[in-house]
């Protein structure tokens, strides 16, 4: 039976180490797929088995000191206040295109830097890379804040390897494009995506559209236009839309994958602008911002809020605008924040016509009217130096009677420089002129005479586009083409050579549409009318049989490393093309210089094929490939085609910086990225981790200062009484602690008193393990906290004459550290007596009696308790440091308590020595003052009686004797045994030596 148990044993056991070890590995399976923060001994760990889609690596470097944090390596080192700089390296190994989407944990790794994050190029133009964000609640697409804790950037196609590619070779349309649902002021093309925002209108004011005409891919089925909602995240074409109303000249413009326009509520309440974020499908919205307060109502020609999208040099967006009576020029950046504008109209404005403005180079120029009364003022604005210009603006320009500002032509130099600016005609009445940039009359209006006119409807809508020195105004439904660099000065600007007017009904405005092919334009009409032609010739736009170009910098791609990190050109093909539609291409490369490359000036590659590029030196930096297909035979197969160039290096970086917190602990700074892969061939996405690098960050002591007090309510005590502790911290120091921290050791305390359970801190953590109370917090300089509890005096409390503690700090800078004494130190006397007395026999020697039990109770002038009862026994230790109750006399029999209030009270005793009687009358005690010595006589003891034998009438005295001697004889058999394991001091066992029963 035992040895079946035994059996068992070890079978259960080794099941239970079979089902840790099974569960610890599900475990580690689970966390890693989970957390972000695992940390790995390798670069890189990988979901999927293999071929492993991706690596990720992170690195640093300390910029104060050169200290390095490789990927799980020894840790560098750094001080507060340091500024570090990261590197996270991203491989993609699909051997294709991807999604890619790399996230760096930075939540330990310091302050992120605001606009210190630099990420590499889009290697395929119709992709992008972003950068993405999280502060905890989610990743977010955008510019990380300072208070970031992730930092990390998405691809929407990113090549395999370290490559770049070209645009497309899409053709355009031959035919015109009618839009739908809209009537747009002008368009523009992304992607080979025709989107406009419809104005003066309200409703499904956002159009998009295929080259052809049809719904773009992912748009809401039904219509191109849709209703847009100015709610953050909703999908275009969902509710609930905006009520609001588009301005009349609705200038749409593109600032990455985003799309913004101004509008206006419906209300009147504010203008502003409207944003699309096209890079998800469907697009969602990204906002609308207030730009002005209430505005006249003007519900007749759309929001109070007119601009042509297009930028100045500075690149810049400006809008004319009215609100509150003003009318100002409002200014937009690249990256949608507020830039300086300028006011125009500081007061008085009340009218509900139609503000005009243009832009050219540097300039903005704006039709602005006071009131319904007021002639048409135009107003010069220098975005250069964002002022007004100077000398005789504004000037008169129109009378009040028309409906709308004025349509604004520039005046170029025969090299394109901006000169001047002019009006165009657009109505029975209305008058053209010409102004230097000084506002002083020009003689000569190269525009007379051209037929220049933009009339539609009477209401003045449209602007000239500048492309070098060409301009291109409308003719009523023509778009014409007109060449300041053939200019003499008089007369007519002369038509553009070889140039055919283009036919578009009641045409507004003409932009660039080069996303299509190159040298394309795009011109936008009443009614919808949307024509794409060639800049040069007024014909349909070429496609691919037009020199594509693509320029690769890689050192962009480089952050980190800079140049080195690419260590040879590889190879240059044309992708996406179907080989069989078209016979070769020619190439011609440029090195940084723009000088051709030696052995690359046209040179002609067989369709399908590669042209080696390892021929060229690595002291060409960065190359710009111009490539033309020929013997095209069929467009539609090749018009996916696209250029790309690879070179050999190291994979592509992001870098970016954090500083070491100023803090007063130190730190271990870390950080480690994950990486999302998704090949656009299919398959699973593929998750790879990077391991850890990181900084131990040492505080800087000269900026910590800790000021620490402990206080108490009273000075001195007796027993009952409670005492109120306080302690405070202060951050005294410049730098901030993140864990300021003290102990307060109350082990001398509690011998005296009895802790009250009631600690609270005004900040921190505050735990008690008795005997000893911690604290720690976060303390900004000039940040305090307040500790307090209590302790109750014992009664009696023992035989301490003081009670003292002291608190102590091992936080850099703080004021007490170990072996300190006050402020760190607070002691309060105590006022108590002690009394003594002898537990003694009757016998005339008085012999010392151990082993008797006692209470001691605190009465009133009656005898009544007043008090708890405190029991306590005859010490018998070997010092007083070691009897555990009142009795602190180590001697038996001997009897000391201490800590004794004044007063009455009853000393009982409660069991006597061994045999002897109780002396059960209490003994009174008086204890007339405090710090006093009260003795009290000794308290005798009887011996109890022995009891006689009943050897009549009762057990036999034979049986008692053998009773006896079993007895004596079981007795003496225990005491060999327990002898046998304990031997007497002095006395060793044998060798050998057995014990018997």
């Amino acid at each position: 039976m035992s040895r079946l148990r035994h059996r068992s044993r070890i079978v259960g056991a080794h099941a239970l180490v079979v089902l840790l070890v099974s569960s610890v590995t599900a475990g580690t399976a689970v966390a890693a797929w989970a957390s972000p923060h695992v940390r790995s001994s390798a670069a890189t760990t990988e979901r999927s088995a293999s071929p492993p889609t991706s690596a990720v690596t992170t690195t640093g470097v300390n910029r104060a000191n050169g200290s390095t944090a490789p990927t799980d390596g020894v840790p560098g080192k750094a001080l507060s206040g340091d500024t570090l700089d990261w590197v996270t390296d991203y491989e993609n190994r699909t051997g294709a295109g991807a999604a890619v989407a790399v996230m760096d944990d930075i939540s330990r790794a310091g302050s992120y830097v605001p606009g210190s994050l630099r990420l590499p190029p889009s290697a395929d133009p119709l992709g992008a890379v972003a950068p993405q964000f999280t502060t905890g609640a989610g990743w977010t697409t955008g510019a990380p804040p300072a208070d970031s804790t992730g930092i990390g950037f998405t691809a929407s196609a990113l090549p395999s390897g370290t490559a770049q590619l070209s645009g497309t070779f899409t053709l355009p349309a031959a035919d015109p494009i009618t839009m739908k649902g809209a009537d747009s002021y002008d368009v523009v093309v992304r992607d080979h995506l025709v989107y406009a925002v419809a104005h003066h209108s309200t409703g499904e004011v956002v159009y998009c559209g295929r080259l052809d005409g049809t719904t773009c891919p992912g748009w809401p089925a039904g219509s191109n236009a849709q209703g847009w909602s100015a709610a953050v995240g909703t999908p275009i074409g969902s509710g609930p839309f905006f009520a609001g109303k588009t301005a009349l000249q609705a200038g749409p413009w593109l600032m990455g994958d985003r799309l913004y326009w101004h509008t206006g509520a419906i209300t009147n309440v504010s203008s502003g602008m409207a944003c699309l974020d096209l890079s998800t499908t469907p697009p969602v919205s990204c906002g609308y911002w207030d730009r002005t307060g209430p505005v006249v109502d003007n519900n007749g020609y759309g929001a109070q809020i007119s601009g042509t999208g297009l930028p100045t040099a500075n690149g810049n967006v400006y809008a004319a605008v009215v609100s509150r009576g003003q009318a100002a020029l409002i200014c937009t950046t690249p990256a949608a924040a507020i830039c300086p504008g300028v006011t125009l109209y500081g007061s008085g404005v009340t009218t509900n016509a139609v503000y005009m403005t243009a832009t050219y180079g540097d300039h903005v120029f704006a039709s602005v009217q006071l009131t319904a009364a007021s002639a048409w003022q135009t107003f010069c604005f220098d975005s250069s130096s964002s002022t007004l210009c100077q000398g005789s603006w504004p000037l008169t320009t129109s009378p009040a009677s028309f409906k709308a500002g004025n349509t604004f032509a520039p005046l170029l130099s025969t090299t394109g420089r901006l000169t001047g600016v002019c009006t165009i005609t657009y109505g029975g009445g209305s008058s053209s002129g010409c102004w230097s940039l000084g506002g002083v009359a020009v003689p000569e209006n190269p525009y007379a005479g051209t037929g220049a006119d933009y009339n539609t409807g009477s209401i003045g809508t449209g602007d000239v586009f500048v492309s070098g020195t060409k301009v291109y105004p409308s003719r009523g439904d023509e778009v014409m083409c007109r060449d300041f660099g053939e200019y003499s000065g008089f007369g007519p600007v002369p038509a553009c050579d070889g140039f055919t007017t283009v036919r578009n009904g009641r045409n507004y405005t003409v932009r660039d549409a080069a996303d299509i092919a190159p040298n394309c334009l795009v011109a936008a009409g009443d009614a919808g009318e949307v024509t794409f032609f060639d800049a040069t010739t007024g014909r349909t736009c070429t496609g691919p049989s037009e020199p594509q170009t693509v320029a690769v910098d890689p050192s962009q791609y480089y952050c980190g490393s800079g140049a080195s990190a690419m260590t040879g050109w590889d190879a240059l093909s044309v992708t996406g093309a179907d080989a069989a539609a078209y016979a070769s291409f020619t190439i011609t490369l440029r090195d940084q210089n723009d000088d051709i490359i030696p052995g690359f000036d046209g040179i002609t590659v067989d369709a399908g094929a590669r042209a080696s590029l390892t021929s060229v030196p690595v002291t060409v930096t960065s190359m710009t490939a111009t490539v033309v297909l020929t013997g095209v035979s069929d467009s539609s197969a090749i018009a996916r085609g696209r250029i790309r160039i690879d070179w050999a290096g190291a994979p592509v970086q992001m870098c970016f910086q954090t500083t070491a917190p100023p803090a007063c602990d130190a730190v271990t700074l870390s950080n480690s990225a994950v990486a999302v892969t998704t090949p656009t061939t299919g398959g699973r996405p593929g998750i790879s981790r990077s391991g850890v690098a990181s900084f131990i960050a040492q505080s800087d002591e000269s900026r910590c200062s800790l000021t620490m007090k402990k206080s108490a309510s009273r000075r001195s005590v007796v027993p009952g009484d409670t005492i109120e502790y306080t302690i405070t911290i202060e951050n005294t120091g410049s730098a901030p602690y993140g864990s300021a921290s003290f102990v307060d050791d109350l082990s001398e305390v509690l011998s005296s008193t009895d802790f009250g359970a009631d600690q609270r801190a005004s900040i921190g953590a505050l735990t008690y393990s008795a005997p000893v109370l911690s604290w720690s917090g976060s303390l900004e300089p000039g940040g305090v906290a307040t500790i307090t509890y209590s302790v109750t005096v014992k009664s009696p409390a023992g035989d301490a004459r003081v009670i003292a503690n002291t608190i102590v700090s091992h936080s850099p800078g703080a004021n007490c550290p170990p072996m300190t004494g006050f402020p760190c130190t607070v002691e309060v006397r105590l006022r108590a007596a002690e009394v003594l007395w002898r537990k003694v026999d009757a016998s005339p020697a008085a012999n010392v009696l151990a082993g008797s039990e006692w209470s001691l109770t605190r009465v009133d002038a009656s005898g009544r308790a007043v008090g708890p009862v405190t029991s306590f026994v005859d010490c018998t230790a070997g010092s007083s440091t070691s009897c555990a109750g009142l009795d602190i006399d180590p001697m038996p029999g001997e009897f000391r308590v201490a800590g004794v209030a004044p007063g009455t009270y009853h000393l009982t005793e409660t069991r006597a020595p061994a045999g002897f009687l109780v002396v059960s009358a209490p003994h009174a005690v008086t204890v007339e003052q405090e710090s006093t010595t009260v003795r009290l006589p000794d308290v005798v003891n009887r011996q109890a009686p022995v009891p006689a034998l009943p050897f009549t009438g009762g057990v036999s005295a034979e049986i008692l004797t053998v009773t006896g001697r079993g007895l004596l004889a079981a007795a003496l058999g225990l005491a060999g045994w327990l002898l046998a394991r304990h031997p007497l001091p002095g006395r060793r066992r044998r060798r050998g030596a057995t014990t018997t029963r």
